[in-house]
């Protein structure tokens, strides 16, 4: 029982900032309708979704066991990421040169 609520603890520190910037666009929309049945309509389907998450997460967590384990692929892997994320940057920095002049 205490190892649940450790769990559930866990998550909730985990999502809890990821979530909070989605839920309050979903609060302050319901707050401009002024309606309850709509507000609480939201906020379920908001519910159901990230229910849905960890349920999936929960279901398929045994999958992780089947993942190679890392080695020189994963080095691979971590380079050409970072050569996309460079690419991005520069990309962004280009188009915002672009603007700006």
């Amino acid at each position: 029982m205490a190892g649940s609520f450790l769990v559930g603890a866990a998550s909730g520190l985990v999502m809890g900032p990821c979530t909070a910037p989605a839920l309050a666009v979903v609060l302050g929309y319901a707050a401009t309708r002024q309606n309850v049945a709509f507000a609480s309509s939201l906020m379920f389907v908001f519910a159901v979704g990230m229910g849905t998450l960890l349920i999936l997460a929960g279901t398929f967590a045994g999958l992780l066991a089947g993942i190679p384990k890392s080695g020189a692929w994963m080095v691979r892997i971590n380079r050409i990421c970072g050569w996309i994320l460079l690419g991005a940057g520069e990309y962004f920095l280009i188009t915002a040169g672009m603007l700006w002049s």
